[in-house]
């Protein structure tokens, strides 16, 4: 998927900008949408994303882009099932904050401007993200993208060595014990992004980059990298 609106960009001689926790020439900080291949994984385990992408504003139309977008989208949604993502609770059992998706993937941003057009995308689950997003995930090095929440994720990520913000091993036999516990959410890629979440970063394991001023963890081509949030 993902080929015919972006076919437009690539014969309009259109290209990624470089990733990064924080991309110069956009206002504000520690902001999700200032960064290209930026990923923010929700609560409700929902995916979001941005890139942004050399624009000619003068010879192409945003609005117009949009429309190859959208159509593209609509075929996705039209032959692949809808799981809309698990309300999120409290510890007791009360819904805090529910989806309000309707399509495996919608479009939150498509907009133009200083020669740039940035795209943003709403995908209920990380499958939708993966299959969507294939030819981009794997030109960027990898194949995963998971998350959940940390007392429910296996051993291979519960017996990980983690790093706190300060460079500190995080004492995971104290974390999974401690009342707190369920509070803590992970996610895993392996494929050229930055990972952004609800929450802060508690943890990543030390093949990841880590911005503290952005809250956000940078993950190297091919690398598996998992990230606590809380």
């Amino acid at each position: 998927m993902k080929k015919r609106a972006f076919a437009v960009l690539l014969a309009a001689g259109m290209i990624f900008t470089a990733a990064g926790c924080n991309k110069d020439g956009h206002s504000g900080i520690n902001t999700f949408g200032n960064t290209t291949n930026g990923i923010y994984v929700h609560k409700d385990a929902s995916v979001q994303d941005v890139v942004y992408y050399d624009f000619d504003t003068e010879k192409y139309d945003a609005d117009e882009f949009r429309t190859y977008l959208q159509a593209e989208l609509d075929e996705y949604n039209g032959s692949h099932e809808f799981v809309k993502p698990e309300p999120e609770t409290n510890a007791d059992g009360e819904v805090v904050s529910e989806s309000s998706m309707t399509a495996p993937i919608e479009i939150v941003e498509c907009s133009a401007k200083d020669n740039e057009l940035c795209v943003q995308l709403l995908y209920a689950n990380a499958s939708d993200y993966l299959t969507y997003m294939a030819e981009s995930v794997e030109a960027r090095g990898g194949n995963t993208l998971q998350s959940g929440y940390l007392l429910y994720a296996d051993a291979s990520v519960q017996n990980a060595a983690f790093v706190d913000e300060d460079g500190e091993a995080v004492d995971m036999e104290k974390l999974l014990g401690s009342k707190k516990a369920e509070e803590y959410r992970y996610v895993i890629c392996n494929f050229e992004s930055v990972i952004y979440s609800d929450g802060d970063v508690y943890g990543y394991t030390t093949n990841g980059n880590y911005s503290k001023d952005n809250n956000c963890v940078s993950v190297p081509a091919g690398q598996e990298v998992i990230i606590l949030f809380r």
